[in-house]
């Protein structure tokens, strides 16, 4: 068998493999196995290739489109490099595996929109494993730490725009151990967490149950499943901007979006003890009975 017969043959392995991943996985849905065969063709052969991702992440249309990625391989292996769609480098990666599998190996660099860089992370085999850094859009350091194995290891130290030490933090085993806070003067104050996920008033799970009004005619055709939402949870604790990001019946997302939309305010999201504005996917199950 020739050498051209036996590339043709892990292309179709390969596809074997990847029509398993799509099948499984709504959001690839749109691609087909030929876009595929062209992808990876390309990739044996040295090229590049593009895909491209809608404002949730997912592989789209070009007219769909948020952002694009530019796939390359050079004597290092592959290279990642992910743009908005009007040409600005949001993110760099290395990688040990080629997508649908795509795993992070190496330096990963991630810019905002003006074009400052924000993050350096270094991963092996898809985890953080090395010192990453942050940086404010003026260029001075915010963060750094070392990872191991996607842990926090040693010494983590916070700063201020004018480079003045924070807080530092200390992790054995990847749990804190110590934890320290000083004023922008460089004064030691009382410790608070650097990060606070946001809370919702009580038991969440129940909450659902308990306000949940199953459409009778879902109910009636057996309709269940998992709705996926996405929403904003604001500084103030209120939730605005709430959507349907996987869907199982138009009447199912409704009433899961009713839901929380009239759901008490929580106890908002905090940043360095100052509350924040954050994004929040929750599922709502419909099972039943």
């Amino acid at each position: 068998m020739n050498e051209t017969l036996l590339i043709l043959l892990q292309i179709l392995i390969y596809l074997t493999q990847v029509s398993i991943f799509v099948s499984t996985q709504t959001a690839m849905k749109t691609l087909s196995p030929i876009v595929f065969l062209l992808f990876f063709s390309s990739f044996l052969c040295g090229q590049s290739d593009t895909l491209f991702v809608n404002t949730d992440g997912y592989l789209c249309q070009r007219d769909q489109a948020r952002r694009y990625r530019l796939y390359t391989t050079d004597s290092q292996g592959a290279l990642l490099k992910e743009f908005d769609i009007n040409e600005t480098l949001r993110i760099e990666s290395r990688l040990g595996k080629m997508p649908p599998s795509e795993m992070k190996d190496g330096l990963t660099k991630e810019f905002i929109a003006s074009g400052e860089k924000v993050r350096e992370t270094f991963y092996s085999r898809g985890m953080k494993h090395g010192t990453m850094k942050e940086f404010y859009p003026e260029g001075n350091i915010s963060f750094e730490g070392v990872f191991e194995n996607d842990q926090p290891m040693n010494m983590h130290s916070w700063y201020y725009p004018d480079g003045v030490l924070r807080r530092k933090e200390e992790f054995v085993n990847g749990k804190m151990s110590k934890g320290y806070c000083f004023t922008p003067d460089g004064k030691d104050t009382l410790y608070y967490p650097a990060e606070q996920m946001a809370v919702f008033p009580g038991d969440l799970h129940k909450y659902l149950m308990t306000h949940i009004e199953y459409p009778k005619a879902c109910r009636k055709k057996g309709i269940e499943g998992k709705v996926l939402l996405r929403f904003i949870i604001e500084k103030d604790g209120s939730i605005q901007a709430c959507k349907v990001i996987r869907s199982i019946d138009p009447m199912l997302d409704e009433e899961a979006v009713r839901v929380v939309m009239e759901m008490p305010q929580w106890e908002p999201a905090r940043q360095e003890g100052k509350p924040v504005r954050i994004e929040y996917n929750l599922p709502v199950n419909f099972k039943l009975q």
